[in-house]
């Protein structure tokens, strides 16, 4: 440390730019990694409609529960997810809940309430099921419409909540199905994440939300004949899930193929005179991941170079005894530029202060 404090100042303000861009560096080394996962189809985190969903629209005094399974579309892209809810927007005229967003958007109290509703499954006890639907009512209050998990596999429980619900599914090819979900569970798990987000609010418990479902409401559904929790049969496994706990006349099927009209004969709306929404936002929710993952890694960044100043400042600075070392040369040009007549130690002793 004393060496380096001795050196020229030139070459000290070197290694500090040296040390400042260490971080930065390290940052765009780890996004150019993430980029070239993507490619590979290792990073898809945000793989649009590879997720099962639920879509929930309160009609005046009650709630129309829709269900819908991915999408029924070849390709694998959010356009039917983020279609159905604007539709749904449209027709009942209020907010759609769609947990991707919520995650980002909503504070991060929300997503905490998703992990302590799953750390709550298998139910031990009736006080168990009763937190559950608490949390239900809390976390769904305002929106009008709601997709994706963790809400999909509580389908009993709303129902309970909301006796005069229908549920409406759109059935996709199981084998297209888990064709698109398998690299989604994949990275879901990935430890990296937890770290990338350590200092971000919400998202920091990213991984720990997914770890609650998959221990808890995934687990008692999805576990048959010793599989890994989601398979290939994971599909039909969540289908039975539905038929046995969904009345009959309340199960409903619909595509956003189909357009306006059986989505309005269902929910009693006139059609709208104009086209069905028809949204792809895939590319623009994946961009945004990526953007927040950035986010993440930039944070790391920060703190490190936090980090790095707070140890080396000593070192590359020169030290007096009574003023703190980084405001000493602001204090001198102070003085330099106050007359001698009038200068004092008022305002040094003040800025002194202020440094502590």
């Amino acid at each position: 440390m004393a060496n380096i404090r001795n050196l020229p100042w030139g070459e000290k303000w070197i290694l500090i730019a040296i040390l400042a861009a260490l971080p930065f560096l390290a940052v765009r080394l780890l996004y150019s990694i993430l980029a070239d996962f993507e490619d590979n189809n290792t990073f898809n985190i945000i793989n649009g409609n590879a997720t099962v969903q639920l879509c929930m629209a309160v009609i005046e005094e009650f709630i129309i529960t829709i269900f819908f399974l991915a999408t029924g579309l070849a390709a694998p892209s959010l356009k039917s997810t983020i279609s159905f809810g604007l539709a749904l927007e449209r027709l009942l005229d209020g907010p759609a809940y769609h947990s991707g967003q919520a995650i980002v958007m909503r504070e991060e109290a929300h997503l905490k309430n998703w992990i302590s509703i799953a750390q709550q499954t298998p139910y031990k006890n009736a006080s168990d099921k009763a937190f559950v639907k608490h949390k239900l009512r809390e976390q769904l209050r305002g929106y009008v419409a709601m997709t994706d998990s963790p809400p999909i596999q509580f389908v009993q429980e709303l129902m309970e909540i909301y006796p005069h619900a229908k549920v409406i599914c759109t059935v996709r090819d199981p084998d297209d199905w888990w064709r698109s979900m398998e690299p989604v569970i994949r990275n879901a798990k990935m430890p990296f994440f937890r770290f990338v987000f350590y200092w971000l609010p919400a998202l920091r418990y990213f991984v720990t939300c997914y770890k609650a479902k998959e221990n808890g409401r995934y687990r008692e559904l999805y576990i048959q004949d010793g599989n890994n929790i989601f398979v290939r049969e994971t599909y039909d496994y969540h289908m039975r899930y539905l038929k046995r706990v969904v009345p009959e006349e309340k199960l409903h099927s619909f595509s956003v193929e189909d357009g306006w009209e059986p989505l309005c004969k269902l929910l009693h709306k006139p059609v709208p005179d104009e086209p069905f929404p028809r949204a792809n936002d895939a590319a623009t929710v994946e961009s945004s991941f990526k953007s927040m993952v950035l986010k993440g890694l930039l944070r790391w960044a920060q703190v490190f170079y936090g980090g790095i100043w707070l140890a080396f400042n000593r070192a590359l600075l020169p030290v007096h005894a009574n003023t703190p070392h980084l405001i000493q040369p602001i204090i001198h040009r102070i003085q330099s530029r106050v007359p001698v007549n009038t200068r004092s130690q008022t305002p040094i002793r003040h800025l002194q202060t202020l440094s502590l």
